[in-house]
């Protein structure tokens, strides 16, 4: 997983627990609720409220990966104790399957993204070690986004990488060990190397567009991000107020909001190449896909009555 990769999850706060779990968190599936029991747990080891009014940092995600594995562990030892059955099993006939299934989804990903900040700090995890030392000695947290000095130095190790990866392709997986999530790991690494590779050509337009563009885009996203990121939480919750609603995903209605916002923001602040760079690489790395809204037919009908509450249809 490349820096640039990162800090865009990072910038959208995918996996901050707190608005990950909103729409769940009250789901009583088995027979307590195990979700608050859990997040009540970790929330002992770490004060997570206050990531809500501040963007985490490489380091401060590397430092919640344990307690978000937690989080999770513990939620399969309450779920194989309260009714005798792993989560698999019972995702497959209970009425909740749709949030177990979002629940599992989530592991893996955190899974994946804690293994890969975890090679980059130089620790020992067994696949495709020797294709990310080099990287990991050159890692060092980006503000918000990489500047074009940045780019310079990691274009030729990440290249390197990836032809190492490719060359090991037989022994070496990056990806989480359910099929399906191997797939999507597949597709995410492949998009994110397209772009890895047009953004390092300094004859691409790509590359042109970010280097022109990095400066103001990183100025407005450490001022305004954060407040489209809140925007969509308020928008949500007088959504949530107004409207009927069930078998819904907050976290991909509201930072579908909050990526409209700051889309619309950078235009204004940054021109619209500035947008357009933004959009293309968040779209080809294919984060909202596997990340934000994983299961497009679960929340699609929540998603147009939003837009529609909105009177954004088309807009953002």
């Amino acid at each position: 997983m490349s820096k640039l990769y990162l800090t865009l999850l990072i910038t959208l706060g995918i996996l901050e627990i707190r608005t990950a779990y909103q729409g769940i968190g009250g789901t009583h599936f088995m027979c307590q609720d195990i979700l608050r029991t859990c997040f009540g747990e970790i929330n002992e080891d770490f004060s997570l409220p206050e990531l809500e009014h501040m963007l985490p940092t490489t380091e401060e995600f590397t430092r919640m990966c344990p307690l978000m594995r937690k989080f999770f562990y513990c939620i399969r030892k309450k779920t194989r104790q309260c009714d005798r059955k792993r989560l698999e099993e019972i995702a497959i006939d209970d009425e909740y399957t749709r949030s177990i299934q979002f629940i599992m989804y989530n592991e893996a990903i955190v899974d994946f993204m804690c293994d890969d900040l975890l090679r980059a700090k130089g620790k020992n995890i067994q696949s495709c070690d020797e294709c990310m030392a080099e990287f990991a000695e050159g890692f060092e947290p980006f503000n918000i986004l990489p500047t074009e000095e940045d780019i310079r130095y990691l274009c030729p190790i990440k290249l390197r990488q990836y032809e190492c990866i490719h060359n090991q392709k037989p022994t070496c997986s990056l990806g989480p060990p359910i099929e399906d999530l191997r797939k999507a790991a597949a597709a995410k690494q492949d998009g994110e190397e397209s772009v890895v590779k047009e953004l390092c050509n300094v004859r691409s337009r790509l590359h042109r567009d970010y280097i022109k563009t990095a400066p103001c885009a990183n100025n407005y996203f450490k001022k305004f991000a954060e407040n489209c990121i809140e925007e969509g939480r308020d928008e949500f919750r007088k959504f949530e107020q107004s409207e009927n609603i069930s078998d819904v995903n907050p976290q991909c209605l509201s930072l579908t909001y909050a990526v409209g916002c700051m889309a619309e923001g950078l235009q204004e602040a940054c021109g619209k190449v500035a947008r357009i760079t933004f959009m293309d690489i968040l779209q080809r790395t294919r984060i909202w896909e596997f990340d934000i809204c994983p299961r497009e037919d679960y929340i699609q009908s929540g998603k147009s009555m939003f837009f529609n509450y909105l009177n954004l249809s088309g807009k953002r």
